[in-house]
């Protein structure tokens, strides 16, 4: 089946953005999406995707709370933190919850791909421990 990615965000038109710019870069993938963080932890359940990437506020419940019950679910997946409030928010606030990185979103089209290549070969090299900054 290749790479599986969770994409959660309350912003259809972001989802789709970030869905197209993944598949594209990781040869073969599906990308799912949710459009809050109780699909998305529920998806995250039932599909154990190789990568989860959580919008920070969403209806629902929120990205802290969606990354912390995802992250006690399967520990081993990366969660990357990808918001418009990325620069507002505290490196250490983010990392708690079980964040690998965080990507403002304002800089998608030059780090997410990337920052999502290296989560998935860090975990693919069963590298535990590693944490990004964007």
């Amino acid at each position: 089946m290749g790479t599986v990615i969770l994409v959660a965000d309350d912003n259809q038109t972001i989802r789709k953005a970030a869905c197209a710019m993944l598949v594209e870069s990781e040869n073969p993938a599906t990308c799912l999406e949710a459009e809050d963080g109780q699909v998305a932890v529920e998806m995250a359940v039932q599909h154990k995707p190789d990568l989860v990437i959580l919008d920070y506020s969403m209806p629902v419940m929120d990205g802290f709370e969606a990354a912390k019950r995802i992250h006690e679910l399967l520990p081993d997946v990366p969660i990357v933190l990808f918001s418009l409030y990325a620069a507002m928010l505290e490196e250490k606030k983010a990392i708690e919850p079980g964040f690998a990185a965080v990507v403002p979103k304002e800089k998608a089209g030059s780090l997410l791909r990337p920052t999502v290549r290296s989560l998935l070969k860090m975990q693919r090299g069963n590298n535990d421990g590693g944490k990004l900054i964007a």
